[in-house]
């Protein structure tokens, strides 16, 4: 390879050749977390080891012919495009420690490959020169016996009067933050389809769709419209340095008792309350739109917001601050009488999302669909039994890479929060909501010791697993009544509903984050669990001991890890590492430890054995290997290092080695930055790099 530029100034450059000494053409090369660059070129596949400064040739019997693309995939593994077909990283050589390539069992028609990509839900996708784009994925009972790839013909021709160009040569795959592959080709244009939303669905769709465009104005419409006028993202500064002065003055503003009173949280709340002004104005506008269209009086309206407000412990909790929501519905004078209810008047009702689609077919006399879990809160049937709800069902899944599930539940009155990881405090940092100021400023008083208000604190600590608030009395959820006796009724009623709905809709987020994609490379993990009978029930039960905390249970928890499903393994490891969290196991047994060396089990539930081991009996070895996995990109795995806080100070200096490598992912960057704030060799200015930006 050499590098020949004249506006750039090249420091160095190296010379590729082949066996015959003469240069290889580079065609396509990728960079891997451990130190690889990886060369596709005219006479195979080339490794250089950027540490040891080292070229050599992948050993395969039939490496020599031209490849065209190379990829890494969502497990590190090397896929490579060639004239003949399709191949990945199969096994390791052991006495070089080169990979060996084998080539994947495709249609005949898949050849000549020109782009290779995988999107979010794990599909990799192949565009041809001549045979158009294919989609492989691999189905569940093929995953512990090999690879075991299937393809679709996803796209031979199209159809498509805008596009420019023809549905050959395809050269390169994008897909965008709302799920659109874009598809590039040498024709001349890019086409694109869309991964989730049928064909159909909107006659208009983007920010410019309006009903006024419709051709029949006498046509019912159904319109949705978005503003992200009060997003986190108005907030999401990293600095409150720059902002404009507010019509809400921050000495003015409440602060709410969970949180602790620093100018940086007055700030965010003030900046944001500017938004909510702003957001109504707009409203404002939608509704001036609508009347001087002549379609007011014709017009049911509903406003709401889709989450809790953005401050520190409100969006993604399951708090009454992070999911309740402000909800309006008008009905026009002429349609009123389909509302069901008084008009004018103010509802204590239950209401959930899930019950917006089933309430508008029924305003429009609509049957509703069987697979709908949601009920009719307006409407003829609004009042029927059926339709009334007891209860409401809260989630929670991700805090950034960390994987911590919480589920809650209500009955207007009482509202339980499970929470199910239980080595992981509520406040976890990760990459997009510790941009706030406010979160900053928290984080920051909490590390140095600043904090003394224990429900301060509490946000900071490894999270209770029950947690019970009156929540007519204390909407702010403040005092957790879940060890009162006087409260055990309550709370065991709660806890039992909530387990029957789980179970009852075979929730399947109990299944962790990685593992779960891995499921999803064959299709909808609905379908995928259904068809391989996944026993969820088993799942949730998991999930529920190891949350518990409870030394007892570490005979049954060890017993999950020897489960053929790797779903109850992991909360086997999870509550394993719980208890070493907080010092409940001194030493974690060698039935445990010995699963680092088993080549069956999932990275995630090495991962929290890993951890647990740092906590209690083997530090250096959960620490060796959490590192090897952070150095191959494994999310987990920092989110990991960065729970053990100061514990992971012997990794300092491969740490900061690692974060002066350009190619590293500004996610990963974030987690190694943060772990190294925690071991107090990084200041906590340093959280984030101005250069990089994180997607919401």
């Amino acid at each position: 390879m050499e590098i020949r530029n004249e506006k750039v100034k090249i420091k160095s450059h190296i010379l590729v050749r082949a066996a015959n000494n003469k240069p290889l053409i580079i065609n396509s090369m990728i960079y891997g977390a451990t130190r690889y660059l990886w060369l596709a070129t005219n006479k195979g596949i080339y490794i250089y080891n950027i540490s040891s400064k080292s070229f050599s040739k992948v050993p395969a019997s039939n490496n020599d012919i031209s490849v065209g693309k190379i990829m890494l995939d969502n497990n590190g593994i090397l896929w490579a495009g060639r004239k003949d077909g399709v191949f990945r990283l199969e096994e390791w050589n052991q006495a070089g420690l080169l990979p060996v390539f084998k080539k994947v069992q495709l249609p005949e028609a898949i050849t000549q490959v020109e782009s290779l990509f995988q999107d979010r839900r794990g599909s990799i996708w192949v565009g041809t020169l001549k045979n158009g784009v294919f989609r492989l994925t691999m189905p569940f009972s093929a995953l512990n016996n090999g690879p075991q790839w299937k393809a679709e013909h996803v796209i031979k021709q199209i159809n498509n009067t805008s596009f420019i160009g023809s549905i050959i040569n395809i050269k390169c795959f994008f897909e965008d933050k709302y799920g659109v592959l874009w598809i590039g080709t040498a024709g001349g244009g890019a086409i694109y389809t869309n991964l989730k939303t049928p064909k159909n669905v909107w006659d208009a769709s983007g920010k410019n769709a309006t009903y006024k465009d419709r051709p029949d104005k006498s046509k019912p419409f159904f319109a949705v419209f978005n503003t992200g006028i009060t997003h986190m993202s108005r907030v999401a500064t990293r600095t409150t340095e720059g902002r404009s002065s507010r019509s809400a003055p921050m000495d003015k503003v409440i602060v709410p008792p969970y949180i602790p009173d620093l100018p940086e949280v007055r700030d965010d709340i003030s900046w944001n309350m500017d938004a909510v002004k702003r957001m109504d104005a707009w409203v404002g506008q939608q509704l001036k739109e609508l009347e001087q269209s002549g379609e007011a009086d014709n017009t049911i309206i509903f406003f709401y917001a889709d989450h809790g407000g953005t401050v520190p412990r409100g969006k993604a909790y399951v708090y009454e601050t992070g999911t309740l929501v402000p909800f309006i519905v008008y009905f026009p004078p002429r349609w009123k009488h389909l509302a069901g209810t008084t008009i004018p008047s103010v509802s204590d009702r239950l209401v959930s999302f899930v019950d917006l689609a089933p309430t508008v077919l029924s305003l429009c006399n609509v049957s509703i669909p069987d697979f709908m879990v949601g009920a009719p809160f307006l409407g003829k049937a609004a009042n029927d039994a059926q339709n009334l709800r007891q209860y409401i069902f809260t989630f929670r899944a991700n805090q950034g890479d960390t994987y911590a599930p919480s589920r809650a539940i209500t009955d207007g009155r009482y509202k339980l929060i499970w929470n199910y990881q239980s080595a992981y405090p509520n406040g976890t940092r990760q990459d997009y909501q510790w941009q706030m100021p406010a979160q900053q400023a928290w984080d920051k008083a909490f590390m140095a010791g600043t904090i003394k208000n224990p429900l301060h604190l509490k946000f900071c600590e490894p999270v209770e697993t029950f947690e019970l608030y009156d929540i007519q009395k204390d909407s702010l959820e403040t005092t957790n009544l879940a060890s009162l006796p006087a409260y055990k009724d309550a709370l065991n009623t709660l806890k039992k509903a909530l387990q029957s709905m789980l179970r009852e809709q075979k929730d399947l987020g109990f299944i962790p984050r990685e593992y779960r994609r891995v499921l999803q490379k064959e299709g909808a993990l609905y379908d995928v669990v259904r068809k391989a009978k996944i026993d969820v029930s088993k799942e949730i039960s998991a999930a529920e001991i190891a949350s518990l905390k409870d030394p007892k249970q570490l005979a049954t928890l060890l017993q999950f890890l020897s489960d053929k499903d790797p779903v109850v393994q992991y909360w086997g490891a999870s509550g394993i590492c719980g208890l070493a969290k907080i010092g409940l196991i001194k030493n974690v047994p060698k039935a445990a430890t010995n699963v680092l060396q088993d080549t069956s089990v999932i990275p995630e539930v090495k991962c929290m054995l890993a951890e647990a081991m740092v906590y209690a009996g083997d530090t250096q070895r959960g620490l060796d290997y959490l590192l090897q996995q952070l150095k191959d990109g494994f999310g987990p795995a920092a989110a990991c290092l960065q729970n053990v806080g100061v514990k992971a100070t012997p990794l300092v200096k491969e740490l900061q080695q690692l974060l002066t490598l350009k190619s590293q992912p500004p996610k990963l960057k974030f987690y190694i930055r943060s772990i190294l704030i925690n071991c107090g060799v990084l200041p906590y200015d340093r959280l984030y790099d101005a250069n990089e930006k994180v997607e919401s």
